[in-house]
């Protein structure tokens, strides 16, 4: 029985600006989504910040979404940047399809 890894990476964009959710125009919160890989599973790796772990069977690794608490809408960073892009240069929160793409 070994011990458990931890590695986290989240956009600092995503720590300083504000996004807001192009289908209802609320504010988008942070959404922790987290994969754990066992010892012989493709996501595992034996190493944390280049060193070598030894004893550790199994990784926790976290990543950061946007999730509108209004609507639902689950979204990546890179997405939203670019919406927001779009919705800066509109000057509205609300998209339709036709202005998202």
């Amino acid at each position: 029985m070994g011990w458990k890894g931890y590695e986290s990476e989240i956009s600092v964009g995503m720590l300083f600006k504000k996004m807001y959710c192009c289908k209802c125009g609320g504010k988008l919160k942070k959404q922790k989504v987290s994969n754990i890989s066992k010892k012989g599973e493709d996501g595992y790796s034996g190493r944390i910040l280049g060193h070598a772990t030894i004893g550790m069977d199994k990784i926790e690794k976290v990543g950061y979404i946007y999730k509108c608490s209004t609507c639902g809408l689950e979204i990546s960073y890179d997405e939203q940047l670019r919406i927001s892009k779009i919705q800066k240069r509109l000057k509205k929160k609300i998209l339709t399809d036709e202005e998202m793409n």
